[in-house]
């Protein structure tokens, strides 16, 4: 099989209430079977095409795609938008070829 990015597991979901007069938000109680959020991130950096094109492939259930060319594919126990910090391992800085790359895409 080979390596195509890197998986992160982290609690999924969690009860929140709001104290309108405290204005805090705190844990009301976790799920009483504790979920896990599986995402992977994919190593290299690609157009939003292609990253559509590799969930789809891995399985996940939903993708978020960074403007630095990041993606993240997201299991089907994760919120919709994953987790909101790209960890992309070759592709952490916005690359002006990759622009170019999804123009031409287009």
């Amino acid at each position: 099989v080979n390596k195509v990015g890197t998986t992160y597991t982290f609690p999924a979901l969690r009860e929140y209430s709001f104290d309108r007069r405290g204005q805090n938000m705190k844990a009301l109680r976790r799920t009483h079977q504790e979920t896990n959020c599986t995402v992977v991130y994919l190593d290299k950096c690609m157009s939003h095409k292609q990253c559509s094109r590799q969930c789809l492939i891995l399985g996940a259930s939903m993708l978020r795609w960074f403007h630095t060319g990041c993606c993240e594919c997201i299991g089907h126990t994760c919120l919709p938008y994953g987790s909101t910090t790209a960890r992309c391992k070759y592709c952490t800085d916005f690359d002006n070829s990759l622009m170019f790359a999804r123009q031409t895409e287009l």
